[in-house]
């Protein structure tokens, strides 16, 4: 049986790949099934409209799209009224450790003979059927620019259960050896407050001695030093952060991350952050701007917006954040190094040169177009 798995864009965007669909089209693939995985999340050149003519060759029986909310689903199903197949909408998966207990409801109703419950015991190991996504497609990249694929450190229904390291670090020696990628995500929330498996994983790792490079999710002021040094033995490039905004007005909570961060790079581990901003925006320019001291690497900033704001709006603000925390760590850099009074005066004349050249090879840009015009 042909059966098409449709992810559509999602509200707030993780860079992931759409798991959920593929660890079904793994277990799907084992029963012998014809799987095709449509990610419409990575822009334009991925939406339905350009995918729809894979999608009428493929001529699947079944149709599961997966998206955030109805209204999404529903418009996702209208354009694929023209096909005759057995169409199943599916809200995405708040949490990872949603992820089996969504894909054994999916697998009841695509075939009703499936009575099996799926699990991922230690000694059965199980990977998704990464060769059915483009992986370099998504955007997801080491500190230093190398591709990056992520996978799932927690998958049971039961939350705060972590797979085992031995599985983890075969399902990473799987992907560096099939698809070449030796950059790792581990993604599980419960990772930063499990110290003594974050340990036991690195320990591991570094016995392996397999020269991979990985990053976590962690709570950043509950490493030590002796902790941060054991992480970077073992191949970990960074790690990530989720904040709130409101959380970075907290004196007390600033003054131990601002501490741990800087702990983090002398241990040559990169920071990054994952900053919720939520309404009034009016306040965000500021916050944004004090984030920009704390000494991050890199921030992602994701926008929760209310049910009458779109998508394309949410981007947008999230879009303004990034290109202002941007600017702002740049003037933070010029004044560490040159100090408060003439760090801001360089940063000035800096910004001004780029401009310039950004305004004359726009109007090079310009005059060339209505020279090449003329000419006709």
């Amino acid at each position: 049986m042909n059966i098409a798995l449709i992810a559509l864009d999602a509200l707030k965007s993780t860079q992931l790949p759409p798991f959920v669909l593929i660890y079904l089209a793994s277990y799907l693939e084992q029963q012998r099934h014809i799987v095709r995985i449509f990610d419409v999340s990575r822009g334009q050149k991925y939406s339905l409209e350009q995918n729809g003519r894979f999608l009428r060759s493929f001529q699947p029986q079944v149709v599961v799209i997966m998206g955030d909310n109805d209204q999404q689903l529903q418009e996702a199903a209208q354009a694929c009224k023209w096909t005759a197949a057995r169409l199943l909408l599916v809200a995405s998966p708040r949490q990872p450790h949603e992820l089996l207990g969504l894909c054994q409801e999916l697998l009841s109703n695509i075939d009703p003979k499936h009575t099996g419950e799926l699990s991922l015991a230690n000694n059965e190991p199980f990977f998704p059927a990464r060769h059915l996504v483009e992986l370099e497609s998504y955007r997801l990249r080491a500190p230093r620019g190398e591709l990056q694929t992520a996978l799932l450190a927690s998958l049971e229904p039961a939350k705060g259960s972590l797979r085992a390291p031995e599985q983890i670090i075969d399902e990473m020696r799987s992907i560096a050896r099939e698809h070449g990628i030796r950059h790792f995500l581990l993604c599980a929330a419960e990772l930063g407050h499990d110290l003594l498996w974050l340990q036991l994983f690195a320990k591991r790792l570094i016995q392996t001695e397999l020269d991979l490079a990985w990053e976590c999710y962690a709570h950043l002021t509950e490493l030590d030093e002796e902790c941060l040094l054991l992480l970077r033995a073992s191949g970990c490039e960074a790690l990530r952060i989720s904040l709130d905004a409101s959380q970075i007005l907290q004196t007390s909570h600033c003054t131990k991350l601002k501490k741990s961060i800087r702990e983090a790079r002398q241990c040559g581990i990169h920071i990054r952050a994952e900053m919720t901003l939520t309404p009034p925006f009016e306040a965000m320019p500021s916050l944004v701007d004090i984030a920009a001291t704390f000494g991050f690497d890199d921030v992602h900033f994701y926008t929760l917006t209310g049910l009458e704001s779109t998508l394309d709006q949410a981007k947008q603000i999230s879009s303004s954040a990034r290109h202002r925390f941007a600017s702002q760590r740049n003037l933070q850099h010029c004044i560490e190094q040159f100090g408060p009074h003439l760090g801001p005066i360089i940063w000035n004349v800096r910004r001004s040169q780029i401009m310039h050249k950004l305004w004359r090879d726009q109007e090079e840009e310009n005059s060339s177009s209505q020279t090449h015009v003329s000419s006709f």
